[in-house]
């Protein structure tokens, strides 16, 4: 434990109040856009520095406050043309799509977290909770779409994707599943991510 608390400190003072750790959890360190649990390295990347120390000068929106302007009727309306991926393709067109809704990260695939942007910083977080929150998020961004254009959508796909969207809340293996399709996104993209 001593050692464990030795290296919390070593790694805070080496990421310079670039990312925030939520101590709640196992404690990571960021480097060449990789999670690494439990380490101290020299390359840490954070904020809008890459593995070479090349600044660039994306402006990413906090996790919470993406800009959902760049979601037309239009692309809704190709989403519902599959129902059951409709919420996880809504996922990647509003975080990865979007280049500065470009705020979730998973670059550990067989660790339990994920990275997102809050107040400017890269906080690491337990991914279910994410997950969970995109899924509900998701079907929120859905359902305000069909409330909003009732009259200009056909009855048959505002029943596909009403009993989509009750069926991707109510059934646990379809929760689950939903919850899968959303990580893949974020897996899928993570090259987008810098």
């Amino acid at each position: 434990m001593q050692k464990l608390i030795q290296r919390v400190n070593i790694l805070e003072g080496q990421l310079k109040d670039n990312i925030t750790i939520d101590k709640n959890y196992t404690t990571n360190t960021v480097v060449n856009n990789t999670v690494t649990d439990n380490t101290v390295a020299d390359n840490i990347v954070a904020d809008n520095i890459v593995a070479d120390n090349i600044a660039t000068d994306n402006i990413v929106n906090d996790y919470g406050s993406e800009d959902i302007s760049g979601l037309t009727y239009d692309t809704y309306i190709k989403l519902f043309q599959c129902p059951k991926d409709a919420i996880s393709k809504l996922i990647e067109e509003l975080h990865y799509n979007i280049p500065q809704n470009r705020n979730i990260n998973i670059t550990n695939i067989n660790g339990n977290n994920i990275i997102i942007k809050i107040n400017g910083r890269w906080i690491i977080t337990e991914r279910k909770t994410i997950l969970n929150k995109l899924l509900c998020y998701g079907h929120e961004l859905i359902t305000d779409f069909i409330n909003n254009n009732m009259s200009t959508l056909s009855n048959v796909v505002v029943c596909k994707i009403t009993k989509m969207l009750y069926i991707a809340t109510t059934k646990k293996t379809e929760i689950s599943s939903h919850k899968h399709r959303i990580q893949n996104v974020i897996i899928n993209n993570r090259h987008l991510i810098k």
